[in-house]
Parts: structure tokens; sequence; C-alpha cells
């Protein structure tokens, strides 16, 4: 939910993944590496990164 500072230092295009009573729940799509067409490891070790998203919902959804 961009809480992390970015070890690239400019986060990626951002996604919003679900929205509730708190608002909207953000999300980076992070960076990829055009030789290898994959994302970048500091992108897939980034808390924030889009691939982590349903690990906050599910969290989020056991809270309820």
């Amino acid at each position: 939910m961009a809480t992390v500072k970015c070890v690239l230092k400019k986060r990626g295009r951002p996604s919003v993944e679900w929205t509730d009573e708190q608002g909207d729940h953000i999300f980076c799509c992070g960076y990829i590496d055009a030789s290898t067409e994959s994302l970048l490891p500091e992108c897939w070790e980034c808390a924030d990164n889009v691939n982590k998203a349903q690990y906050g919902m599910n969290g989020w959804k056991a809270g309820k």
C-alpha cells in the first residue's frame, strides 16, 4: 500500500488492487529487465510490488 521507499529511486506504474473503508490499496507494478523480460530482482523482493497484493488482501479479509 505504497509503504516502502523504492530502492530504484522511482516507483513503477501504480496499480489500485482493491478499495475499502481505509481507501485505495495501491501497489507498484515494478520494472521489467529488457534483456530477460522478467521483473527486476529488486522489484520482486519489494513488499509494495503487485505480486504481493493477494497476501495483503487475504490479511485484510481475515481481519474483518
